[in-house]
Parts: structure tokens; sequence; C-alpha cells
């Protein structure tokens, strides 16, 4: 009877059984808050800290130009007649793919040694 008993009582936290056996039985200690202390800082960025930006190039390697509407979305009058007030830019910096460069060496060998 105790052997059984005992049977009962294992899971796969307390004997070298899988995790996979213990079936739809939970566990009876359910923990209901991280056990990771709070920290002194707040989260994101810290006061005080310049950070790190880029800033806009003057010479983009590419310039895509995107079309302007020939009508308002609102009113649907014409804006060809209308002159440009401002051009907003905006700047993406990407970085390449990484591409493998094939680097052969060569020496020439000469040999000044007679044979006979």
């Amino acid at each position: 009877m105790a052997e059984l008993e005992r049977s009962l009582g294992v899971d796969s936290k307390t004997s070298s059984k899988p995790p996979a056996s213990d079936g739809l039985k939970k566990s009876s200690k359910i923990r209901i808050k991280s056990l990771r202390e709070k920290g002194k800082r707040p989260s994101g960025g810290q006061i005080g800290h310049p950070g790190q930006t880029l800033e806009q190039v003057l010479k983009p390697e590419k310039i895509v130009e995107h079309p302007t509407p020939c009508s308002c979305p609102g009113c649907g009058c014409d804006i060809g007649v209308v002159g440009v007030k401002k051009i907003i830019k905006r700047q993406v910096f990407d970085i390449p793919a990484p591409r493998i460069i094939v680097t052969e060496h060569r020496v020439a060998v000469a040999t000044a040694h007679i044979y006979l």
C-alpha cells in the first residue's frame, strides 16, 4: 500500500520522469509572480544619457523622387497650378548584404639550379 501511495505522488519534478509523463495533472505549487527583483533604475533610456542618432548626409548615394498627386484628395482641384511650398526629405540608412570577396595570391617561383 505504501509503495502505491508513493508512486501517486511522483511527477517530473520529484523524479527522473519526463515532463510529458505528468499528463493533465497540474502542479500544486503555482508561481503567482516573478522571482526577479525590481531594478533600481526605470526601464528605457536613462536621464542624462546623450543617445546616438544618425544625422542626414549632404550627398546620399541614391535619391528616389516620389510623384506628387495630380489632384487634391480632399476637394479634387488641380495641384499642378499650385507652386511647391516645401520638399520633405527622409533618409533611410540600409546596411548592405555581406558579399564574399575572393582574393587569389600568386607567387612566381624561379629556379636557377642545373640538374645533371
